[in-house]
């Protein structure tokens, strides 16, 4: 909790030691230390009820009447992280915050892989991404925490993604061509082609985000088309050549072969 939220005369639940496997221990707070962000408290519950001491700010989780609420978030997170690091790779996670962060929007995907956000962020992606706006139907870890945060595992965030990418895939394959050339100009700079080794690090996730886009397939329904207009040209062509104007079928050979 942050020092300006705590209110002297509350009882709150603190960690001895700040882990998640340590109880929450109650106490109420006597006095707020503003120069060393220290609190005097004096504990509530056993087995140390009346003694007082300071405690320092970090110690303090969660107002006492929260603690249920509390515990069920850092359970739920608990389960999350477990699903995301089964199913975590560095490529997929790193493709997955560039997507998002084409929208416009500003979730954050965690080094252990879960994706957090603004409920309303949430909403708003997922409308965009033609998908309904609870987040437990993308998957069943997933939760909004009492605080309004929306928390998502990796294939939650992989789903969000794939979906959003579909839905605008212009937006995803702008904002990769904008780092790209971002990228490639930094690194003509004297002293600055590192650039050029970060944007080869990144091609994977360009590709994995234009991929999702639509890109690749995209470009082959592109390539076929114009074959298909090279094969009617050419029976075009043919058509000429047989109905005796040899010139005019010659003009549309290098018309077609850019000549």
């Amino acid at each position: 909790m942050r020092f300006q939220d705590i209110c002297i005369g509350t009882d709150y639940g603190i960690r001895i030691r700040v882990s998640r496997q340590e109880p929450l221990v109650r106490v109420r707070v006597l006095e707020k230390v503003d120069r060393t962000k220290k609190l005097r408290v004096r504990h509530v519950s056993e087995p140390h009820t009346g003694m007082e001491e300071f405690i320092a700010q970090r110690q303090v989780m969660v107002a006492w009447k929260e603690r249920r609420a509390f515990l069920r978030d850092e359970a739920r997170l608990k389960g999350l992280q477990e699903a995301s690091a089964l199913y975590f790779d560095r490529v997929t996670a790193d493709t997955v915050q560039l997507v998002l962060e084409a929208s416009g929007e500003e979730p954050w995907v965690h080094g252990d892989g879960r994706i957090s956000m603004e409920r309303s962020v949430f909403e708003r992606l997922a409308g965009r991404a033609g998908l309904g706006p609870d987040p437990a139907a993308l998957d069943p870890d997933a939760f909004i925490s009492r605080e309004g945060e929306c928390v998502l595992p990796l294939r939650a965030g992989e789903h969000l993604a794939r979906a959003f990418a579909a839905a605008e895939p212009e937006a995803v394959t702008m904002y990769v061509a904008g780092m790209e050339q971002d990228y490639t100009t930094r690194g003509y700079a004297v002293g600055e082609r590192w650039w050029h080794d970060e944007l080869r690090k990144k091609r994977p996730i360009f590709a994995l985000a234009r991929q999702w886009a639509g890109f690749e397939q995209e470009l082959a329904r592109l390539n076929a088309e114009v074959q298909r207009l090279r094969n009617l040209l050419s029976v075009a062509e043919g058509d000429l050549r047989r109905a005796g104007d040899d010139r005019a079928a010659v003009r549309l050979r290098r018309a077609v072969n850019g000549g």
